[in-house]
């Protein structure tokens, strides 16, 4: 259970929604900014008000910091981790629902292939439905398959089957 964060004083609220309105960091800042002052009670349409980021905004880069954190205490390389510094919030919430493994080995062949959204939520996808499987067990058994399941710009092997399939 993660531990409750202290209150916010009304100047460290107003310093964060100050750093969101200048877009101060990069958007990992933004999302910890975001999840703390949601965590004091600020509702999303008050942030929204103060820093004109949207709710749903709000959602996905909270979500994605909580990614990015996560491949942090995985031990995630410097370089993977700056890689996703950079405006890669959307692919990173796209990794929301897998494992800590699963997220790193996925991460690093993102990066590798320097992928954009809808791959990396056709990357996650099977991941997530074939949890148990072999080759998703585990991370050093992992990036072999995606590798061999997508390569760059092409559509995933089990989509082609699966209409073979049905016609």
């Amino acid at each position: 259970m993660a531990a409750t964060p202290a209150p916010l004083s009304d100047t460290e609220a107003q310093e964060l929604l100050l750093q969101l309105r200048r877009k101060e960091g990069n958007w990992v800042d933004w999302g910890h900014a975001c999840q703390r002052l949601q965590q004091a009670g600020y509702e999303a349409s008050t942030i929204f008000e103060e820093t004109g980021i949207e709710g749903s905004q709000q959602n996905l880069v909270i979500v994605a910091a909580q990614v990015y954190d996560s491949l942090e205490r995985a031990g995630a390389e410097e370089a993977l981790l700056m890689y996703y510094q950079g405006p890669r919030s959307d692919v990173l919430y796209e990794l929301r629902l897998l494992n800590q493994a699963q997220r790193l080995a996925v991460a690093a062949v993102a990066c590798e292939q320097q992928v954009d959204l809808d791959a990396a939520a056709n990357w996650s996808k099977p991941c997530r439905k074939w949890r148990g499987a072999p080759a998703c067990r585990r991370a050093s058994r992992l990036i072999p398959v995606m590798q061999s399941l997508f390569s760059a710009g092409s559509e995933p092997e089990h989509r082609r089957t699966c209409r073979r399939d049905r016609a």
